[in-house]
């Protein structure tokens, strides 16, 4: 990859030039444990992906495929972890058509359950919500919430290197089978027009918008103090010290 950056885009691609490192890079995989997906990491520590923050954020492609630099349309996967780290779930990128897209977010929906689905490109948003109500018929599954998310003033390369913090204090974690998007983060390069960086652009909207979620702990807690004192029949249980009813509260 240096010899062919060196000698046909003359820009060569070396540690120095690169602002991801592959060694700040943290690795996990997936195994299954009866119905719960697992994250598996080197300490042999395991994450469910239910405890997870989990959204998608789709990026299609606005260039025309005729035009000699056609983008790759790419969703990706995200779960933040109530540690701060954060797991990149699925990292697709591909050159494909709208209802190719649409079934795509849609297996990725089925798969992992995000809260919101994160849609760029406002010029292309209202015809994939369109299609994706349409596809829910298909698919027969009811697709998360869709939201708008916007550039705004930054520059696509500027969004990529937001990521830099997170990756350089280890709280990335990717998987090794997801090639495309170790690729565009060990060979990216601010200002190189001709990269492909779609995967690494639809991840860097993630920072703006994931939530850190409850530890099991302060989940536990939070449910007992709102559910905790409630009867059978899920009404709250007062204990009052004047004769009023428990039920009822008068």
């Amino acid at each position: 990859d240096w010899f062919f950056s060196c000698n046909y885009f003359l820009k060569p691609v070396t540690e120095e030039n690169c602002p991801f490192a592959e060694g700040d890079l943290r690795f996990y995989e997936l195994d299954s444990d009866g119905q719960a997906t697992l994250l598996k990491f080197k300490n042999l520590m395991t994450t469910n992906p239910m405890e997870l923050d989990r959204i998608m954020i789709v990026d299609p492609a606005s260039s025309r495929e005729d035009s000699g630099h056609a983008c790759d349309s790419a969703v990706v996967v995200v779960g933040k972890h109530h540690s701060g780290k954060f797991y990149v779930l699925e990292a697709f990128g591909e050159k494909v058509n709208p209802d190719q897209l649409i079934d795509k977010m849609f297996e990725f929906n089925k798969k992992w359950t995000p809260r919101c689905c994160y849609l760029e490109d406002i010029a292309f948003q209202g015809s994939l919500i369109y299609m994706k109500d349409n596809a829910q018929y298909k698919h027969r599954q009811q697709f998360c919430r869709i939201e708008p998310i916007h550039p705004g003033a930054r520059a696509k390369d500027d969004r990529i290197l937001g990521l830099e913090p997170y990756i350089k204090n280890h709280q990335l974690y990717v998987r090794r089978d997801q090639k495309k998007l170790l690729h565009q983060l060990t060979h990216f390069q601010k200002g190189h027009k001709f990269q492909v960086k779609d995967i690494l652009d639809a991840l860097a909207y993630a920072p703006m918008v994931w939530r850190l979620p409850l530890s099991p702990e302060e989940y536990t807690e939070q449910f007992e103090r709102d559910f905790g004192n409630r009867d059978d029949d899920g009404f709250r249980q007062f204990q009052p010290d004047d004769g009023r009813c428990q039920v009822t509260g008068y």
